[in-house]
């Protein structure tokens, strides 16, 4: 049973060498994608130490080679690296069409032209995120327009929350808002936008928010 990584476990094995077989673990591990801190930390070796071990094992090229592709492999992505496939697409679909997109449930006609695709998996249905999707499938115009009906979402509940007597309009019209506020929220992923029954999702409640809405400013 192995010692779990910590600094002060470290320290007491400091002066251990590797195992031939150690060697073979460190080794694969390297080639699998592994990096040298979490290497570093496996093994509690100083990096320094994994890195002159991986030379003399693999050789400075293919030692660097493989470093620079873990790098690369252990970047920060948004939310997860497929998705972050799917974003990059569709940002450089937007970049060639910036005003109106490539038109709208086209991001998976495009997304193998090797001028918009990115990584190795580009293609999907949609890009699953509703403001890449937005920019990628109809541009810049209905981006701004959706965008800044998120901020008005936001700036309703922050007036709802500012006011003294809540009533049960306001409260109605306060969950509503929450529920618009979650579907357009730009940091998570999302379903396909111009899908049917997500839009049924997604438009149903305008209606009511209409309503709730008007009711509200009569009162005021």
């Amino acid at each position: 049973m192995g010692i779990p990584y910590n600094k002060t476990s470290c320290y007491f094995i400091l002066a251990k060498r590797l195992t031939e077989k150690e060697n073979e673990k460190l080794v694969k591990g390297f080639k699998s994608g592994k990096t040298i801190k979490s290497l570093s930390e496996e093994f509690c070796f100083t990096s320094v130490t994994i890195i002159r071990k991986l030379k003399e094992k693999l050789g400075v090229s293919i030692y660097k080679e493989l470093n620079s592709k873990n790098k690369k492999d252990d970047q920060i992505y948004i939310f997860t690296k497929q998705h972050n496939t799917y974003y990059l697409t569709a940002y450089k679909m937007f970049l060639d069409n910036k005003l109106f997109g490539v038109g709208v449930k086209n991001y998976r006609n495009n997304c193998n032209n090797e001028k918009y695709a990115s990584g190795k998996f580009p293609c999907s249905t949609h890009p699953h995120n509703t403001y890449f999707q937005i920019l990628s499938d109809t541009g810049i115009f209905v981006f701004i327009f959706v965008f800044i009906f998120f901020l008005y979402i936001i700036k309703k509940i922050i007036n709802i929350l500012l006011k003294k007597n809540i009533n049960n309009i306001d409260l109605c019209f306060y969950f509503l808002n929450i529920g618009i506020l979650l579907n357009l929220f730009p940091l998570i992923p999302s379903g396909n936008f111009y899908n049917n029954w997500l839009s049924l999702i997604l438009f149903y409640p305008f209606g009511l928010w209409l309503y709730l809405n008007q009711k509200i400013r009569i009162n005021e």
